[in-house]
């Protein structure tokens, strides 16, 4: 395959490792703001993320908002907050590694999404990726004399969430800007992620409001390189660096939480990992 005249694999690597590091510091922080609800973190990732956005769509004219596809953009919004309710819950009960792992285990779900959404049958040649991959997250689950930890089944759960998500953001893909894509899904989900407010909204010191903010812009920033970096270059090309959260995420846990992964969550990211690129490469679509 040749690459484009545009492409720039360098420029486009290296804003998905911006990305990553800009997500692995987002889940550092909500780890370290466990004490606040889960609610008004999700709600302030949301939130922050629109006013973010919001300039780009406002100046220096307004852009058309108007979508013939709102029940995609529904189930897009649907299943990422689900992957962020999820993710933000099994950060406070497992090491931030591990969660950002099985947060990242999309790539092995989007095959099985596309297989119901969209009836398209999984081709032979990912099986071997897809086994792979499933073996180190059995690794990583750990199950043993307390069977699987019921926190990390549900950092499991936000991979398959995120995988829905990301199919949905293809399909949108098919027929609207990425301005409006963004626009829905951080508008919907602000207002839908409010309403746990009215019983879950606690008042916070000046630390802590540092805390919910750092997390929203946290998320724009990563939005943003992510979004920037593919259009640098293919995503199959660059999108496995995003596992670069992983290992910062596994240096975070060490320096502030004195905390080492086993030797099974060793085994057990190398094989998400490759299982991971392997179907990213692939090119399941």
């Amino acid at each position: 395959m040749s690459a484009r005249k545009d492409e720039n694999i360098l420029i486009g690597g290296g804003l998905v490792l911006l990305a990553a590091a800009s997500y692995a510091c987002m889940g550092a922080l909500v780890k370290y703001g466990r004490h606040i609800p889960d609610q008004q973190l999700v709600f302030m990732r949301n939130f922050v993320c629109l006013l973010v956005l919001l300039p780009w769509i406002l100046i220096p004219k307004p852009k058309p908002l108007h979508t013939k596809v709102l029940p995609t953009h529904l189930i897009r919004a649907a299943a990422g907050l689900l992957n962020m309710y999820c993710f933000f819950y099994s950060i406070r009960f497992i090491i931030l590694a591990d969660a950002m792992l099985l947060n990242n285990t999309m790539p092995l779900f989007i095959p099985l999404v596309l297989l119901v959404w969209k009836r398209k049958k999984i081709p032979l040649k990912l099986i071997p990726g897809l086994i792979i991959g499933f073996i180190g997250v059995i690794f990583i689950l750990n199950p043993g004399i307390s069977l699987i930890r019921p926190a990390a089944l549900i950092a499991l759960a936000s991979g398959l969430f995120m995988s829905i998500s990301m199919t949905g953001i293809r399909e949108l893909g098919k027929f609207e800007p990425i301005y409006r894509i963004l626009f829905y899904y951080f508008g919907i989900s602000s207002v839908v992620s409010a309403i746990p407010l009215f019983w879950a909204w606690h008042d916070h010191t000046l630390l802590t409001w540092a805390i919910l903010v750092g997390v929203g812009l946290f998320a724009a920033v990563y939005q943003f390189f992510l979004t920037k970096g593919y259009s640098y270059a293919p995503a199959q090309k660059i999108s496995p660096l995003i596992y670069f959260a992983v290992i910062l995420s596994g240096v975070i846990d060490w320096i502030f939480w004195g905390i080492v992964p086993g030797v099974w969550s060793y085994i057990g990211v190398v094989l998400v990992v490759i299982g991971a690129i392997y179907c990213i490469r692939t090119e399941v679509t």
